[in-house]
């Protein structure tokens, strides 16, 4: 061991400076042999030759440099381990395994101005099957680059460049592996003239019917939010869009506001609109909401005069989506009648398409067995054809027995001919006819008639039934014989 000559410190015998102050040591007695030796190879020294003392900055200059080297190559080999590329990609993995969003994407670098969701961009990437397919295509191009191949970017699903490897400078002397993702072009429209978009504190942008450049986004599932304005209202809402390009990188995005869209109508077009008690002086067809709460809420209701200048007020709207229709009492309540009226017209028409043919046959068939009838006085032949239990059967009945009591007598049913069949409601139909026929009896001779009548023929229990018959004209009768 020796001993620093300047501040007594120890040092070990390889060392040539001190460790403490940077004085230069003594060198260490050589041996017998080596000062024989030394003393034939060396000049003989000069007599009274005295050695100058190191200064103390020059000490202290020689100190820092050899620090100065110590931390040179410390921090050469932590640049190194860190720019390995294997390194970067495991550390890359292992963040996305952690589903740590912020450090997976800060291992990326994207081109100035690309908006990032660092959420959406990492679901991006674990869709496009990142644990195998990406993953081990970032593999291939860092074994690319060190055999200085091309490198060609990686694609996506949509055969979109994704993420572009290559090399760049670091710190003048080395050289670092980058991960480029090539973000998608984006342009919006809305069916609303002017709206204003933004996501987070990196985007704003007004955006209207036709197709506008917004920016560069990172892929992914991006939530914008959104300035709902109108002359009345406004609300902040939130839409989610997929950001993902057609296989140019390009994407194209449309915000609909159609649920968000009220068109009001009225019953009475030139009644004046109040909107929250406050007159808008305007109608309704002159007013556009899309930022009014659509929750019921706004209370919307209109004046109009009436034939004698009186103001009449509609009923009061609480605005929904599904309602925006202001209404008047009275004409609503017209509006239902002829509404019903029309829905029974047609019922009725629709009865009448289904079964006029069956009330047609109908009608012949009760002719041909109402001539048994009465020619031979018994109700049984016709019994089918009526309502059970209706008058109009009880009727007929009194009237075929009746001929039992004629003495001789004889129908002869000239023709029956039908002149017309019309709807009369959702389950009944008129059938028109004239009947002609001549009556024969002892006591009267033989009678000729015309008769104008109208059956009534109704579904009942799915059966066509007789359930009305009247004359529609006065009864022409001659005696003939």
């Amino acid at each position: 061991m020796r001993t620093c000559t300047v501040c007594g410190a120890q040092a070990k015998d390889n060392q040539n400076f001190c460790l403490e102050c940077g004085n230069t040591l003594q060198p260490l007695p050589a041996s017998k042999e080596q000062q024989a030796l030394d003393h034939n190879q060396q000049p003989t020294p000069q007599k009274n030759l005295v050695k100058t003392p190191m200064k103390k900055s020059t000490k202290i200059l020689l100190g820092v440099i050899a620090g100065l080297a110590v931390f040179i190559g410390i921090a050469h080999f932590i640049i190194e381990s860190t720019l390995d590329p294997s390194k970067q990609l495991s550390e890359l993995n292992k963040a996305f395994v952690d589903e740590n969003y912020s450090a997976f994407t800060s291992s990326f670098t994207f081109p100035k101005g690309t908006i990032v969701d660092e959420k959406a961009f990492y679901t991006y990437l674990e869709e496009n099957n990142w644990q195998h397919d990406i993953r081990d295509e970032l593999k291939d191009r860092i074994e690319k680059i060190k055999s200085d191949d091309f490198i060609d970017p990686i694609l996506d699903s949509n055969d979109n460049k994704l993420i572009t490897v290559k090399e760049e400078s670091f710190l003048l002397f080395y050289k670092k592996v980058v991960f480029q993702v090539n973000p998608v072009r984006v342009k919006a429209s809305t069916n609303i003239d002017k709206v204003t978009i933004s996501y987070g504190d990196s985007f704003e942008d007004v955006i209207g019917t036709k197709n506008k450049s917004i920016g560069k986004f990172a892929p992914g599932n991006i939530t914008f939010k959104v300035n709902l304005k109108d002359d009345y209202f406004e609300q902040e809402i939130k839409q989610k869009h997929s950001i993902a390009g057609n296989g140019k990188n390009k994407t194209e995005i449309y915000f609909d506001f159609e649920e968000q869209l009220v068109t009001l109508t009225s019953d009475v077009p030139e009644a004046i609109v109040f909107i929250n008690g406050e007159n808008t002086k305007k109608t309704a067809e002159e007013i556009s909401l899309f930022a009014a709460p659509l929750d019921g809420s706004v209370e919307i209701y209109a004046e109009s005069e009436d034939a004698n200048g009186k103001k009449v007020k509609s009923e009061m709207l609480a605005l929904k989506a599904e309602d925006s229709h202001i209404k008047y009492g009275a004409i609503q309540e017209q509006k239902q009648k002829e509404e019903k009226k029309k829905e029974a017209v047609e019922a009725a028409e629709d009865f009448l398409d289904s079964y006029s043919e069956d009330a047609r046959d109908l009608y012949y068939a009760f002719r041909d067995d109402y001539s048994y009838a009465v020619n031979q006085a018994n109700f049984d032949y016709v019994q089918r054809y009526f309502i059970h239990n209706s008058q109009l059967q009880k009727d007929y009945v009194e009237f075929v027995v009746d001929h039992q009591n004629l003495g001789y007598y004889s129908y002869n049913f000239v023709s029956n001919e039908i002149t017309d069949i019309q709807p009369l409601n959702e389950k009944s139909l008129t059938v028109d006819t004239i009947e002609i026929f001549e009556f024969y009896s002892e006591e009267d001779g033989t009678w000729y008639y015309e008769r104008n009548k109208r059956y009534v023929v109704e579904l009942v229990n799915s059966e066509l039934r007789i359930s009305g018959i009247t004359d529609t004209a006065d009864v022409k009768k001659k005696l003939i014989d």
